[in-house]
């Protein structure tokens, strides 16, 4: 996240009902790019929540990050359910970086192409 023009990215925060920021920073990527408001956001870090109008941590895990997605990872009990239309969009992306690929592949060029 946090890269523009990533549009599954904002595609799904956009359906999220639940969001966990890990290291964020404001900085990186501001949250009025993102954060619609309906979601719950969860804050993981080791320092506190900077807050802003569109920031505003329902929960904030503060500590070591590592060991915090451990003991969470731990209590999840079964697999993730998407809903259709999350899957829809990750369907989408994974289309999108196949054609990439290809026509990465398919380059005959002198110069290095960053596809």
């Amino acid at each position: 996240m946090g890269l523009f023009n990533n549009q599954a990215g904002d595609r799904l925060l956009q359906q999220a009902d639940l969001i966990i920021t890990i290291g964020y920073s404001p900085v990186e990527y501001e949250p009025a790019m993102w954060n619609s408001g309906k979601a719950m956001l969860v804050h993981i870090d080791v320092l506190p929540a900077e807050a802003d109008n569109l920031y505003l941590p329902d929960a904030e895990l503060v500590g070591d990050i590592a060991q915090t997605v451990r003991k969470i990872a731990a209590r999840i009990a079964s697999p993730l359910q998407l809903s259709e239309a999350a899957a829809a969009v990750l369907e989408d992306r994974r289309q999108q970086r196949q054609l990439l690929a290809m026509q990465g592949a398919s380059l005959d060029q002198f110069a290095l192409h960053p596809l």
